[in-house]
């Protein structure tokens, strides 16, 4: 069976060390300070009641201006390497389990791709594909395309806006649907009208992150407000009714749909 694609491997690193070190150095770059500084940061904001947090939740989940906030891009980083990048590694397998060939699939999209660290690993997984990279963010966003420059990557693409004149072979949402106080709602939707062929989504639905909610909108219950334990287990029938599930990651962790 073929090897995996790893990260950051994938774009010519051989040690987590070196790209570490070329991250750190890029993140003082764009915002201007020494990497003493960014790591100070990485650490700050790896906590779940960081500053940022506590914003978020002290204003009952109502201040969206925590997403404009310049170091709102560390809290993101800690969660590419402990939950995304496993499930890329999960992703792959369970595709591979079901005979789906990684070079058929020619366009994914990349939802909520802060400073695109699993995109840039999309492109390497599927390389006959465009990945399309989706973030709102201008700031994250323009490290991704420091990242792109630096290294020649070839097909991804960037987009602000949620591109909704096409299907995508593949949709990925990881780590982002809980940022959506309506999960259903967004993902019927904005979500299911451009996924062609698989879906794969992954959230840390209870966990009390920048971004997160204690309860959300369930449109299944006639809009009533429930746990996040109970959007976990609905959102994921809803996503059943539209795909066959064909795989779930280490620990519950990456879910994975093919089109019914």
């Amino acid at each position: 069976m073929p090897k995996n694609v790893t990260f950051p491997k994938c774009i010519g690193y051989q040690w987590n060390k070196d790209f570490n070190k070329y991250l750190l150095e890029t993140l003082a770059k764009n915002d201007n300070c020494s990497v003493d500084e960014v790591k100070e940061k990485l650490v700050k904001y790896e906590e779940k009641f960081n500053p940022l947090c506590m914003q978020w939740r002290d204003s009952n989940f109502t201040d969206y201006s925590v997403y404009d906030h310049i170091d709102y891009k560390y809290t993101t980083i800690p969660s590419f390497y402990m939950e995304t990048r496993p499930t890329l590694g999960q992703l792959q397998t369970k595709f591979r389990d079901n005979n789906i060939d990684l070079n058929s699939i020619t366009s994914v999209l990349d939802f909520g791709c802060a400073i695109g660290l699993t995109t840039v690993l999309l492109s390497r997984i599927f390389p006959n594909a465009e990945v399309v990279a989706h973030e709102q963010s201008k700031d994250e966003l323009g490290i991704l395309s420091k990242i792109i420059e630096d290294h020649n990557i070839k097909n991804i693409t960037i987009s602000e806006s949620l591109p909704t004149n096409r299907k995508f072979d593949l949709v990925c949402i990881f780590e982002t649907i809980e940022h959506t106080p309506d999960p259903i709602t967004f993902f019927l939707d904005n979500i299911l009208p451009i996924s062609g062929r698989y879906f794969a989504y992954s959230a840390r639905w209870s966990q009390p992150y920048v971004g997160h909610f204690d309860e959300f909108i369930n449109p299944l219950q006639n809009g009533k407000k429930v746990p996040t334990r109970t959007m976990a287990r609905d959102f994921k029938r809803t996503v059943k009714k539209h795909f066959n599930h064909i795989g779930t990651g280490f620990n519950g962790h990456g879910i994975f749909f093919e089109k019914n």
